[in-house]
């Protein structure tokens, strides 16, 4: 059986952009590009101008999520640099990380982006933008608590409506109205917390069921003292 030809890697590269023999449709991407707030046509811009429509369409939507954000500048390069250390964007992160830290972003906390560690701000308004991202952005179920954070925070910071806010924090509004009826905690439902927990880790295979039939077996180690 004949081995799988290897990939000329050189070859499959799209070729480099020659500004000197560029098409109409190009041409005219191309200008719209840098006369725009980028004012440089570079990275993947110049892949896509081998496709213009698709060069147009993209460059517009890049250039309004960056520079038509209702976001202040200094929080929109955060929340690009986060996104770019997740997705491991050498490019974007080579240029935006100049940038945040022009605009303010302290270089402690670009490091700590970049190392997949979590930043600190003095700033409440970065550091509820950091807790938001960081946490959707790391693949996780994202804490009904710490959608409830973001929703409060942009609803104060920039006046919207619990819906609009909602749409935009990806937060079903039951989740954000949610407020928990558990009985306030005492010393007795504490000791009954750290015994089921202790059986979780003791045996992993039993069911709810079982638990809850050995914590009633042992249940006189706990006293009625501070009982609910």
């Amino acid at each position: 059986m004949k081995a799988a030809p290897v990939p000329n890697l050189a070859q499959d590269r799209p070729p480099a952009l020659d500004e000197t023999r560029l098409t109409e449709a190009q041409r005219s991407a191309y200008d719209a590009i840098r006369s725009g707030p980028r004012g440089v046509v570079e990275g993947p811009l110049r892949v896509w101008l081998h496709s213009p429509e698709l060069a147009r369409q993209a460059q517009a939507l890049g250039a309004y999520c960056r520079y038509g954000s209702t976001l202040p500048p200094d929080l929109s390069e955060l929340a690009i640099l986060v996104v770019g250390a997740y997705w491991q964007s050498g490019f974007e992160w080579h240029v935006h990380a100049p940038i945040a830290a022009a605009r303010g972003i302290p270089p402690e906390a670009i490091e700590a982006i970049r190392t997949g560690n979590i930043p600190s701000f003095a700033s409440d308004s970065a550091g509820a933008v950091r807790v938001w991202r960081y946490s959707s952005g790391k693949g996780r179920l994202v804490a009904p608590a710490v959608k409830r954070e973001a929703v409060a925070h942009l609803k104060a910071l920039f006046g919207l409506s619990e819906r609009r806010t909602c749409q935009i924090a990806g937060a079903d509004r039951k989740t954000v109205r949610y407020q928990s009826r558990r009985a306030p905690d005492t010393v007795l439902r504490g000791r009954l917390r750290g015994r089921l927990r202790d059986l979780v880790n003791e045996r992993r295979r039993f069911g709810y069921r079982r638990r809850c039939c050995q914590t009633n077996a042992n249940s006189s180690q706990f006293s009625s003292d501070g009982g609910p």
